[in-house]
């Protein structure tokens, strides 16, 4: 079994957000071994992370896409008593900043975004990773549809 966990992992982008302490302090701990004695302070509410990919991915693809609906605000209403919140990491995204107002930003990988929703429960992150998604639009986007759904038999912790 093997488990990657880099910055533009997906992995790490959905693990990352539940750090509470600050990420540098738990960094110069790791490299000075010194991390056994440094608190760490972990969130206790679920995260989704949902991958948006171009079309054929991971086979040929093409680049150069606009993608649309990243303006969108990051909260998705009251789910639980809470907002449920968004965030959406930049993987085969970049930006073709012309001097204009606002600059594009066009697909230029095959992994091109993960969005990450937070809720109070697994479900209500798998509703606001899913409802940002459905802001988000680019020519042929593609994700899986079942990330974090329990009835599927994950019955397990997620």
């Amino acid at each position: 079994l093997e488990f990657n966990c880099r910055f533009g992992d997906p992995e790490a982008q959905v693990i990352l957000p539940l750090l509470e302490s600050d990420p540098v302090d738990v960094m110069v701990a790791c490299a000075q071994g010194s991390l056994g004695r440094t608190p760490v302070r972990w969130a206790d509410r679920p995260h989704v992370g949902v991958v948006m990919v171009s079309g054929g991915y991971p086979g040929a693809y093409e680049t150069g896409k606009p993608i649309t609906g990243l303006d969108k605000p990051a909260s998705h209403g009251d789910q639980g008593g809470h907002e449920a919140e968004t965030l959406v990491f930049h993987a085969g995204a970049q930006s073709t900043d012309d001097g204009g107002e606002t600059p594009e930003i066009h697909t230029s990988g095959g992994r091109v975004l993960t969005v990450v929703g937070r809720g109070e429960s697994i479900e209500d992150a798998r509703k606001a990773a899913y409802s940002r998604i459905g802001q988000i639009s680019f020519e042929n986007a593609r994700y899986r549809g079942d990330i974090g759904d329990l009835s599927l038999g994950n019955r397990g912790r997620l």
